[in-house]
């Protein structure tokens, strides 16, 4: 466009750019954080089901309650892994959701301002580029 929008003009524009733009940006941001997070998440899932069939199995032949324990601690400590990642993840998308708030307001700030930087450049007689 060769000439310079209204102030009000470009920021709808701009907000409707803004509004693609996040779109676009928040799919991609949690399919990242799903890619970062996920695999840790199901190999601790594969490690607790192991662990769980392992120790039915041990139950059913009689092994000794120290094996049993420490199998029990292991299971445990999978399934903690698997709650502590899931819960980090949660806290990823989270934190991306509100980034991506703050450029919003960021991107409509700098839109209002060029918009007014564009009408008193006019009002002063300067050639819009």
């Amino acid at each position: 466009m060769n000439r310079l929008e209204p102030a009000d003009a470009l920021q709808q524009r701009t907000h409707e750019d803004l509004d693609a733009f996040l779109a676009r940006h928040r799919r991609r941001a949690i399919a990242h954080a799903w890619r970062a997070l996920a695999w840790p998440a199901a190999l601790l899932v594969v490690i607790a089901l192991a662990v769980s069939a392992d120790l039915v199995a041990d139950v059913a032949t009689g092994a000794s309650g120290v094996h049993l324990t420490a199998e029990s601690i292991l299971l445990v400590v999978a399934l903690v892994g698997v709650l502590g990642t899931g819960l980090k993840l949660r806290a990823a998308l989270q934190d991306g959701a509100e980034v991506l708030g703050e450029l919003e307001v960021a991107r409509l700030d700098l839109a209002h301002w060029r918009g007014d930087a564009a009408q008193r450049s006019l009002g002063d007689g300067a050639v819009p580029r």
